[in-house]
């Protein structure tokens, strides 16, 4: 089944390429824990990059999967597939969407993490910016859940 061969080759890619992105986030959490903040741009264009690939590849293999029918649900047309494939065949696809799926909430935690590290980052370096100014009017705290909260104070630095 040559579909069956091509759409487990987009997978397959596909897991090398989460890899890849997982390497680079690896990556872009050392440069900022290191503070490396100019070496960013040059990981931030291999993370679109790989992106890309993923998003392209992912378009790859819903024309295939469109082949067999016209159900917009590429979770329906992807069972679909799999009832047409040997028990075999649908291991091997169930077993690398599993990887798949598996590496991708990885990378979109880390990617979180550090979208996180660099929010906080900006938020100090604009306080600081603010401080020398003599502009600091706010103070940053955060939610329960971790985002950034500006609260204007006006007790700060009064002369008794």
């Amino acid at each position: 089944m040559q579909a069956f061969d091509e759409f487990l080759e987009i997978l397959r890619l596909d897991n090398r390429l989460v890899d890849d992105l997982l390497g680079v986030l690896a990556q872009e959490t050392q440069l900022l824990s290191t503070r490396q903040f100019q070496q960013l741009d040059t990981l931030s264009q291999k993370k679109q990059d790989l992106s890309n690939q993923l998003e392209n590849n992912y378009q790859c293999r819903l024309k295939l999967l469109q082949q067999l029918g016209d159900d917009s649900d590429p979770k329906a047309l992807q069972q679909l597939f799999l009832d047409q494939c040997s028990p075999e065949q649908a291991s091997q696809i169930k077993q690398l969407n599993a990887e798949l799926e598996s590496n991708l909430s990885s990378c979109r935690h880390k990617n979180l993490v550090n979208g996180q590290v660099i929010a906080v980052n900006l938020s100090n370096q604009q306080a600081i910016y603010n401080i020398l100014q003599g502009k600091s009017t706010s103070t940053t705290t955060y939610s329960p859940t971790g985002q950034v909260k500006n609260q204007s104070s006006t007790t700060k630095h009064q002369e008794i």
